[in-house]
C-alpha cells in the first residue's frame, strides 16, 4: 500500500500547503511562506526537524516501492490500511479547517512584528495548534500505511520538531503577544489534543 500513502502525501502537500499559499497571495498579496532567514536557533532546529520528518514521510513508501525498505511484519494489511487512511483525509480536512479560520494571519514561522489577531474558534477551540495536530495525525497515518522503520523515525521528528516549535518559539510569542488573553486561552485547551499540555503559567 505504499502508493496510497505517497498519494495521500502529496495531497497534503497540494492542499495545505500549496492552495494555501495560493489563496493567501490571491487575497493579501505575500503567500504566508516566510523565508528562512533571521530565525532563532530555536525555530531552525524545529524547522529542520519537521523537514527530516517530511522527507522520511516521502521516503518510507518510495524506498518499499523501490524495494529497498521492508515493511515491518505483522502490521501492514488492509485493515491498518484504510484506518490509516481515514486518519489521513481527517488530517487534511482538519487543517484546511484551520486555516480557513486563521484567514490571513496563517503563515509559515513567526514574525515579531505581525499584529495577528488570538484565533480561539473552531479547531482552535479544542487544541492551540490544530494545523500541527493534523500534521502529527497525517505522519501517524503513513506510519499505519507503510510500517516501516524510517515511518516511525518520521513520526518521531515530527514531534520533537513540532514540540520545539511551540515550546520555545510560537507559544512565547503569542504569549509576549497578547498577554492575559493568550494565558486563559492556553490554561482551557490543549497544545494538541483537547485538554493535554494545557498551559501553566502564573497568573
Amino acid at each position: 500500500m505504499p502508493l496510497v500513502a505517497l498519494a495521500l502525501c502529496l495531497v497534503y502537500l497540494l492542499l495545505v500547503f500549496g492552495l494555501r499559499s495560493l489563496l493567501r497571495w490571491r487575497s493579501t498579496g505575500s503567500s504566508g511562506l516566510t523565508p528562512p532567514g533571521g530565525r532563532r536557533y530555536e525555530e531552525g532546529a524545529a524547522d529542520a526537524l519537521f523537514l527530516v520528518g517530511l522527507l522520511l514521510d516521502l521516503g518510507a513508501p518510495l524506498l518499499v516501492i523501490a524495494g529497498a525498505l521492508p515493511v515491518l511484519e505483522g502490521l501492514a494489511g488492509v485493515t491498518a490500511t484504510v484506518i490509516g487512511s481515514l486518519l489521513f483525509a481527517g488530517a487534511i480536512a482538519l487543517a484546511l479547517m484551520a486555516q480557513h479560520e486563521m484567514g490571513a494571519a496563517w503563515r509559515t514561522g513567526v514574525v515579531s512584528e505581525s499584529d495577528d489577531p488570538l484565533v480561539v474558534s473552531g479547531p482552535f477551540a479544542l487544541v492551540r495548534h490544530p494545523v500541527y495536530t493534523a500534521t502529527l495525525v497525517a505522519s501517524l497515518a503513513v506510519a499505519l500505511i507503510v510500517p516501516t522503520a524510517l515511518a516511525v523515525l518520521a513520526l518521531a521528528a515530527c514531534v520533537a520538531g513540532l514540540e520545539l516549535q511551540t515550546r520555545a518559539v510560537e507559544e512565547p510569542h503569542l504569549l509576549s503577544r497578547h498577554g492575559e488573553a493568550y494565558r486563559a486561552y492556553a490554561r482551557r485547551t490543549g497544545r494538541f489534543a483537547p485538554l493535554l499540555g494545557r498551559l501553566r503559567v502564573p497568573r
